[in-house]
Protein backbone atom coordinates (compact mmCIF):
# COMPACT_ATOMS: atom_id res chain seq x y z
CA UNK A 1 0.00 0.00 0.00
CA UNK A 2 1.24 3.53 -0.90
CA UNK A 3 -0.09 6.71 0.64
CA UNK A 4 1.41 10.37 -0.64
CA UNK A 5 0.79 14.08 0.43
CA UNK A 6 2.83 16.77 -0.71
CA UNK A 7 5.32 16.33 2.00
CA UNK A 8 5.29 13.02 2.87
CA UNK A 9 4.56 9.29 1.11
CA UNK A 10 5.40 5.70 2.21
CA UNK A 11 4.98 2.16 1.24
CA UNK A 12 3.65 -0.50 3.63
CA UNK A 13 3.52 -4.02 3.16
CA UNK A 14 0.51 -5.66 2.20
CA UNK A 15 -0.02 -7.82 5.72
CA UNK A 16 -0.58 -5.89 8.50
CA UNK A 17 1.91 -8.11 10.61
CA UNK A 18 5.14 -10.02 8.77
CA UNK A 19 3.36 -13.20 6.97
CA UNK A 20 6.80 -15.50 7.50
CA UNK A 21 8.89 -16.27 10.40
CA UNK A 22 11.01 -13.02 10.53
CA UNK A 23 12.48 -11.59 13.93
CA UNK A 24 12.42 -8.48 12.95
CA UNK A 25 9.63 -7.16 10.21
CA UNK A 26 10.20 -4.10 7.91
CA UNK A 27 6.28 -2.28 8.16
CA UNK A 28 6.62 0.39 6.29
CA UNK A 29 9.34 3.06 4.65
CA UNK A 30 9.50 6.18 3.16
CA UNK A 31 10.66 9.80 2.61
CA UNK A 32 9.30 13.69 4.13
CA UNK A 33 10.44 16.37 2.55
CA UNK A 34 9.07 19.63 4.12
CA UNK A 35 9.26 23.49 4.00
CA UNK A 36 9.95 25.98 7.03
CA UNK A 37 6.41 25.80 9.20
CA UNK A 38 5.49 22.15 8.46
CA UNK A 39 4.54 19.76 11.08
CA UNK A 40 4.85 16.27 12.01
CA UNK A 41 1.67 14.21 12.60
CA UNK A 42 0.11 13.94 16.15
CA UNK A 43 -0.47 10.83 17.55
CA UNK A 44 0.41 7.09 19.45
CA UNK A 45 2.73 5.11 17.54
CA UNK A 46 2.70 1.31 18.19
CA UNK A 47 5.61 -0.46 16.83
CA UNK A 48 9.16 1.03 16.54
CA UNK A 49 9.89 4.35 14.63
CA UNK A 50 13.04 5.36 12.81
CA UNK A 51 14.28 8.61 11.28
CA UNK A 52 17.45 9.40 9.33
CA UNK A 53 18.11 13.04 8.74
CA UNK A 54 19.37 14.31 5.07
CA UNK A 55 19.29 17.79 5.48
CA UNK A 56 17.39 20.69 7.34
CA UNK A 57 16.23 20.00 10.34
CA UNK A 58 12.79 18.43 11.59
CA UNK A 59 12.09 18.07 15.39
CA UNK A 60 8.46 16.91 17.09
CA UNK A 61 7.66 16.03 21.11
CA UNK A 62 8.07 12.35 21.78
CA UNK A 63 6.40 12.04 25.13
CA UNK A 64 6.90 15.43 25.40
CA UNK A 65 10.29 15.74 24.84
CA UNK A 66 11.66 17.36 22.12
CA UNK A 67 13.99 15.79 19.42
CA UNK A 68 15.23 17.74 16.73
CA UNK A 69 16.66 15.41 14.25
CA UNK A 70 19.23 17.26 11.87
CA UNK A 71 21.41 16.14 8.97
CA UNK A 72 23.07 12.74 9.73
CA UNK A 73 21.00 12.13 13.05
CA UNK A 74 19.12 9.20 13.61
CA UNK A 75 16.33 8.76 15.95
CA UNK A 76 14.36 5.62 17.10
CA UNK A 77 11.24 5.52 19.07
CA UNK A 78 9.91 2.47 21.03
CA UNK A 79 6.28 1.53 20.34
CA UNK A 80 3.23 3.24 21.83
CA UNK A 81 5.44 6.66 22.11
CA UNK A 82 3.28 9.36 21.41
CA UNK A 83 4.48 11.88 19.67
CA UNK A 84 3.08 15.68 18.74
CA UNK A 85 4.02 17.59 15.91
CA UNK A 86 5.28 21.26 16.17
CA UNK A 87 6.70 23.85 13.19
CA UNK A 88 9.89 22.41 11.76
CA UNK A 89 12.56 25.92 11.78
CA UNK A 90 13.76 25.56 8.82
CA UNK A 91 13.13 23.33 4.67
CA UNK A 92 14.84 19.78 4.97
CA UNK A 93 14.26 16.66 4.77
CA UNK A 94 14.38 12.86 6.38
CA UNK A 95 14.09 8.83 5.57
CA UNK A 96 11.59 7.01 7.73
CA UNK A 97 10.84 3.41 8.52
CA UNK A 98 8.80 1.43 11.27
CA UNK A 99 9.76 -2.03 12.10
CA UNK A 100 7.13 -4.88 13.96
CA UNK A 101 8.21 -8.72 14.76
CA UNK A 102 8.72 -10.26 17.90
CA UNK A 103 12.31 -9.11 18.10
CA UNK A 104 12.30 -5.60 17.19
CA UNK A 105 12.57 -3.76 20.42
CA UNK A 106 15.31 -6.52 21.78
CA UNK A 107 17.60 -5.52 18.35
CA UNK A 108 17.20 -1.77 18.87
CA UNK A 109 18.47 -2.46 22.48
CA UNK A 110 20.93 -4.98 21.72
CA UNK A 111 22.62 -2.57 19.10
CA UNK A 112 22.73 0.06 22.00
CA UNK A 113 20.51 2.44 19.33
CA UNK A 114 17.59 3.03 22.50
CA UNK A 115 19.74 5.33 24.88
CA UNK A 116 20.05 7.62 23.52
CA UNK A 117 16.93 7.67 21.42
CA UNK A 118 18.86 10.42 19.04
CA UNK A 119 22.01 10.03 17.85
CA UNK A 120 24.86 11.02 15.45
CA UNK A 121 24.97 8.37 12.65
CA UNK A 122 26.50 9.63 9.85
CA UNK A 123 25.52 10.22 6.04
CA UNK A 124 21.99 8.45 5.54
CA UNK A 125 22.28 4.66 4.15
CA UNK A 126 20.07 6.18 0.97
CA UNK A 127 20.86 3.27 -1.23
CA UNK A 128 19.58 0.99 1.66
CA UNK A 129 16.19 2.58 1.97
CA UNK A 130 15.10 2.50 -1.48
CA UNK A 131 16.19 -0.96 -1.81
CA UNK A 132 13.76 -1.30 1.38
CA UNK A 133 11.44 0.45 -0.61
CA UNK A 134 11.42 -1.65 -3.25
CA UNK A 135 11.42 -5.20 -1.32
CA UNK A 136 7.95 -3.65 0.36
CA UNK A 137 6.61 -2.98 -2.47
CA UNK A 138 6.95 -6.07 -4.17
CA UNK A 139 4.82 -9.47 -3.73
CA UNK A 140 7.23 -11.69 -4.94
CA UNK A 141 8.23 -15.03 -2.67
CA UNK A 142 10.56 -13.62 -0.40
CA UNK A 143 10.27 -10.02 -0.49
CA UNK A 144 9.58 -9.72 3.23
CA UNK A 145 12.88 -12.06 3.95
CA UNK A 146 14.98 -9.59 1.88
CA UNK A 147 13.20 -6.22 3.94
CA UNK A 148 14.57 -7.58 7.38
CA UNK A 149 17.35 -8.24 6.23
CA UNK A 150 17.81 -4.57 4.76
CA UNK A 151 16.33 -3.37 7.73
CA UNK A 152 18.73 -5.18 9.90
CA UNK A 153 22.28 -3.75 8.15
CA UNK A 154 19.98 -0.15 8.22
CA UNK A 155 20.42 -0.27 12.02
CA UNK A 156 23.91 -1.96 12.03
CA UNK A 157 24.77 0.96 10.08
CA UNK A 158 23.63 3.77 12.61
CA UNK A 159 24.85 1.35 15.59
CA UNK A 160 28.76 1.34 13.91
CA UNK A 161 28.73 4.97 13.38
CA UNK A 162 31.51 7.13 14.95
CA UNK A 163 32.05 10.61 14.57
CA UNK A 164 34.78 11.92 13.10
CA UNK A 165 37.32 14.75 13.98
CA UNK A 166 40.21 16.48 13.38
CA UNK A 167 41.89 15.50 17.15
CA UNK A 168 41.18 13.84 19.42
CA UNK A 169 40.82 17.16 21.30
CA UNK A 170 37.99 18.57 19.38
CA UNK A 171 35.67 15.81 20.89
CA UNK A 172 36.93 16.54 24.59
CA UNK A 173 36.48 20.42 24.49
CA UNK A 174 32.92 19.94 22.64
CA UNK A 175 31.93 17.42 25.09
CA UNK A 176 33.24 20.02 28.07
CA UNK A 177 31.27 22.81 26.46
CA UNK A 178 27.99 20.35 26.20
CA UNK A 179 28.17 19.42 29.91
CA UNK A 180 28.71 23.21 31.08
CA UNK A 181 25.74 24.17 28.94
CA UNK A 182 23.35 21.08 30.77
CA UNK A 183 25.23 22.27 34.24
CA UNK A 184 24.22 26.13 33.92
CA UNK A 185 21.27 26.96 31.57
CA UNK A 186 19.83 27.97 34.41
CA UNK A 187 21.54 30.82 34.86
CA UNK A 188 20.44 33.70 32.10
CA UNK A 189 23.82 34.84 32.08
CA UNK A 190 25.10 31.97 30.96
CA UNK A 191 26.37 32.58 26.82
CA UNK A 192 29.05 31.66 24.32
CA UNK A 193 31.36 34.58 25.42
CA UNK A 194 31.26 32.99 29.38
CA UNK A 195 31.33 29.60 27.74
CA UNK A 196 35.15 30.16 25.56
CA UNK A 197 36.30 31.71 28.76
CA UNK A 198 35.68 28.71 31.10
CA UNK A 199 37.03 26.50 28.58
CA UNK A 200 40.40 28.84 28.01
CA UNK A 201 39.63 28.99 24.27
CA UNK A 202 38.34 31.94 21.90
CA UNK A 203 34.49 32.17 21.10
CA UNK A 204 35.01 31.64 16.91
CA UNK A 205 37.06 28.44 17.75
CA UNK A 206 35.07 27.21 19.66
CA UNK A 207 31.67 27.75 17.92
CA UNK A 208 33.35 26.39 14.92
CA UNK A 209 34.40 22.99 16.67
CA UNK A 210 30.95 22.50 18.16
CA UNK A 211 29.22 23.03 15.27
CA UNK A 212 31.34 20.59 13.29
CA UNK A 213 30.82 17.87 16.42
CA UNK A 214 26.76 18.89 16.66
CA UNK A 215 25.74 19.99 13.59
CA UNK A 216 24.56 23.56 15.49
CA UNK A 217 26.60 26.44 17.21
CA UNK A 218 26.97 26.40 20.92
CA UNK A 219 24.27 29.85 21.20
CA UNK A 220 21.78 26.95 18.82
CA UNK A 221 22.35 24.04 21.56
CA UNK A 222 21.96 26.62 24.55
CA UNK A 223 18.40 27.73 22.96
CA UNK A 224 17.30 24.21 21.83
CA UNK A 225 18.46 23.05 25.53
CA UNK A 226 16.12 25.58 27.29
CA UNK A 227 13.50 24.75 25.13
CA UNK A 228 13.24 20.86 25.62
CA UNK A 229 13.71 21.41 29.52
CA UNK A 230 11.11 24.06 29.59
CA UNK A 231 8.48 21.90 27.15
CA UNK A 232 8.95 19.03 29.92
CA UNK A 233 8.32 21.28 32.79
CA UNK A 234 5.01 22.58 30.75
CA UNK A 235 3.98 18.95 30.39
CA UNK A 236 5.24 17.17 33.59
CA UNK A 237 4.74 19.94 35.93
CA UNK A 238 2.24 22.52 37.58
CA UNK A 239 4.92 25.19 37.86
CA UNK A 240 3.64 29.03 37.01
CA UNK A 241 4.77 30.37 33.39
CA UNK A 242 7.27 32.17 35.41
CA UNK A 243 8.53 29.96 36.83
CA UNK A 244 9.31 27.56 34.49
CA UNK A 245 11.03 30.74 32.50
CA UNK A 246 13.23 31.47 35.58
CA UNK A 247 14.30 27.74 35.87
CA UNK A 248 15.11 28.10 32.50
CA UNK A 249 17.42 30.44 32.10
CA UNK A 250 14.57 32.99 30.45
CA UNK A 251 15.01 36.46 32.77
CA UNK A 252 12.14 37.41 30.80
CA UNK A 253 8.77 35.73 30.81
CA UNK A 254 7.29 37.17 27.90
CA UNK A 255 9.91 37.09 25.93
CA UNK A 256 9.78 33.13 27.00
CA UNK A 257 6.55 32.92 25.99
CA UNK A 258 6.97 34.66 22.97
CA UNK A 259 10.09 31.80 22.07
CA UNK A 260 7.64 28.81 22.82
CA UNK A 261 4.63 30.71 20.76
CA UNK A 262 7.37 31.35 17.40
CA UNK A 263 8.49 27.11 18.50
CA UNK A 264 5.75 25.70 19.08
CA UNK A 265 2.85 27.52 17.39
CA UNK A 266 1.01 28.43 20.18
CA UNK A 267 1.50 30.35 23.65
CA UNK A 268 2.88 28.07 26.70
CA UNK A 269 -0.84 28.01 28.56
CA UNK A 270 -2.31 26.44 25.35
CA UNK A 271 0.38 23.94 24.57
CA UNK A 272 -0.20 23.35 27.91
CA UNK A 273 -3.58 22.54 27.54
CA UNK A 274 -2.77 20.57 24.56
CA UNK A 275 -0.52 18.14 25.97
Amino acid sequence: MTEITRNWWGWWRPSESPSVPVPLGARSVGQANFNSGWKHNTGIIHWVNIYWGLQGQVQFLADGVLLSVLADHFVVLPPETHITGVPVPQAGNYRWLTLDGPMAWELICTLNLDKPPLRWAGKCPVELFDQLENEIQGFMYGSEYHASTIAYEILVQAAQATPQHDDKSLNNIVKQARDLLEQQYTDPQCNVNKLAGQLKTHRSQLSRLFRKAAGMSPSEYLQRLRLRKALSLLHHSDMSISEIAFACGYSDPAYFSRRITQEMGRCPNEFRKSL
